[in-house]
């Protein structure tokens, strides 16, 4: 990204208002180090499979952990013997002839597939197969088109579903700094608008990305996350007005609008699932 671009889009943020250069400074370090994540997280999404291939990925895991659980255990004791002493060699390397080769240490834990009893009495490759099945229904059921017969509009791409949408994220923030400057008011969803020229601007910085930037797409995107921007720099203004600096009204009062805004699904809580039930924590763009 350039410099003369990085410095257009800080203008654009600030307008008329009048800032230390110091401030400026730090906002031009904000702006830059939002594109370089969003650099980095679209070339993540362009090779991002689809949610599709995913779940035959991982039903085709499961089916073969099971499956070399069951040759394993098919083997007789006398090859399992045999086995299990290459291992340990592996694991402790002995000089038979010529210089002693490097250990391996996953040898040990390659072991624990040929044993015949585990802790809680589920072996290794199950354990496996269970948490690949796991992960398969979660999101299946995040994935799954109203009918359960296909995958819903905008969750095609593994990496959208799970981080949201990158154009999203990326109104939401220069939305909010650009209301933060220069006001709500600021903040609409207009075509040619401030917020839509600020968005364009950025957006076209994103190496591969930036090519009709501006457009039906772009339009969508900005008319959806412009109202949820508001309510946030609404929910700040509010929590200043009351001098609660050290409670964050944003995120209580907006967090689903905003999730919804860019369509990123709830984090799962762990806790909750059974043993035959695997998104990150947020998916939030740094700050």
């Amino acid at each position: 990204m350039s410099n003369t671009a990085l410095d257009d889009i800080v203008q654009q943020v600030l307008g008329e208002q009048e800032v230390s250069q110091e401030e400026r400074d730090w906002l031009r370090d904000k702006i830059s180090f939002l594109l370089d994540d969003v650099t980095l997280e679209h070339k993540k999404w362009k090779v991002s499979p689809s949610i599709r291939e995913e779940l035959e990925r991982l039903d085709q895991v499961a089916g073969l952990c099971r499956k070399l659980h069951r040759k394993l255990a098919s083997l007789d004791e006398i090859t399992r013997d045999q086995l299990d002493g290459d291992l340990r060699d592996l694991a402790k390397p002995r000089r038979l002839q010529g210089p002693v080769p490097a250990p391996v240490p996953s040898a040990a834990a390659a072991r624990e597939l040929l044993a015949q009893s585990w802790a809680g009495g589920v072996p290794p490759l199950e354990a496996m197969a269970r948490a690949a099945k796991s992960a398969r229904s979660y999101l299946a059921r995040r994935a799954g088109s109203q009918s359960g017969t296909g995958v819903r509009r905008g969750a095609g791409n593994l990496h959208s579903h799970t981080h949201g949408d990158l154009r999203a994220h990326v109104t939401r923030e220069l939305a909010l700094m650009l209301g933060r400057y220069q006001g709500i008011g600021a903040v609409k969803a207009t075509v040619g608008g401030k917020l839509y020229r600020l968005v364009v601007a950025a957006w076209e910085q994103v190496p591969g990305a930036g090519s009709g930037a501006a457009g039906s797409e772009m339009d969508a995107v900005v008319k959806r996350v412009a109202p949820v921007a508001r309510r946030m720099l609404e929910a700040e203004r509010h929590d200043s007005d009351l001098g609660l600096t050290g409670f964050n009204a944003t995120r209580h009062l907006v967090e689903d609008e905003v999730r919804r805004a860019v369509r990123q699904p709830k984090p799962r809580k762990r806790a909750a699932r059974n043993q035959d039930s695997i998104s990150p924590e947020n998916g939030e763009m740094p700050p």
